[in-house]
């Protein structure tokens, strides 16, 4: 099978690109540069430059849709939220060229990507979830500043907003020691999204849990924790070692599956805390 892998320069495209030329499939590695890291991996068979959807997304879709009529039935696997979130839009086009997707319909996409609806779910399931607020205003910040408990994480509604036939990175979160630090952070967080989380801040180990599902059957799972993240106050991690999915995790992010129906790769991230009871953080919806 043909399989085209976005967002080149990401590492998991790269552990994407690898897995698959293993499994005997021929990769096409896509990217927004003319040449990428995934793109110059011994098992990438070709590699493309797209136009990038946070300028133009319309002329991605085009680009990826002219790729996949190339070959009928090949496979478009996006691998972050800025690529994902055009496809998805625009899946018929896709699918007229004979391009393959494997994603929920597009409201859930959508809500999946909607860190306020996740959060919503998972207090509905029954999972522990940091106290929350959401910020759209001024007022709102103001609010927020005076009724949650610092340290407080304030971090954008979704990693990517749809504004103007653009696909907006709406970028990393800010922390707040303080009020005047949290309205700071709004002034910075508000000028690059429309709606955000403020939360307070979840002591404890960070855990990520990853899942394949297909028509609600789990096909694969994986979990890591923690070692090291890029910043001390919260971010990616630099370091992490894998681990046998503990059981109340693997339960509560099987509960969010099943809400959901999802399909395809799902990521959550956890915090758990000293006395081992898992904070459920947010949800990622790429590799």
């Amino acid at each position: 099978m043909r399989i085209l892998v976005l967002d080149g320069n990401e590492n998991q495209a790269v552990a994407s690109v690898r897995a698959l030329a293993r499994a005997g499939h021929r990769v096409a590695v896509g990217a927004g540069t003319s040449w990428s890291k995934a793109g110059w991996s011994r098992a990438c068979a070709e590699q493309f430059q797209y136009p990038e959807p946070d300028r133009d997304a319309d002329s991605f879709v085009a680009s990826i849709a002219a790729q996949s009529a190339r070959e009928a039935g090949t496979l478009v696997l996006p691998m972050t939220e800025r690529t994902t979130l055009p496809l998805s839009s625009s899946r018929d086009r896709i699918a007229a060229a004979g391009g393959k997707l494997v994603l929920p319909p597009h409201d859930t996409l959508v809500r999946a990507f909607d860190k306020k609806q996740m959060t919503e779910l998972a207090e509905t399931l029954g999972l522990q979830v940091p106290a929350t607020m959401t910020v759209s205003s001024d007022a709102d910040a103001l609010e927020c500043s005076r009724a949650l408990r610092y340290p407080i994480v304030l971090k954008p509604r979704s990693s990517v907003e749809h504004v103007a036939g653009c696909v907006r990175p709406t970028g990393r979160p800010v922390y707040a020691r303080n009020a005047s630090e949290f309205l700071r952070g709004w002034a910075d967080l508000g000028s690059r999204c429309r709606s955000a989380l403020a939360q307070e801040f979840v002591d404890g180990v960070g855990m990520g849990y990853f899942a394949l599902m297909r028509h609600g059957d789990l096909l694969a799972e994986f979990a890591h924790t923690r070692i090291r993240d890029v910043r001390p106050t919260g971010s990616g991690s630099s370091l992490r070692v894998s681990v046998t999915p503990d059981g109340r995790l693997r339960s509560e992010a099987r509960a969010m599956l099943a809400a959901l129906a999802w399909p395809g790769v799902r990521m959550w991230n956890f915090r758990v805390g000293p006395e081992g009871t898992p904070a459920s953080l947010e949800l990622k919806g790429g590799f």
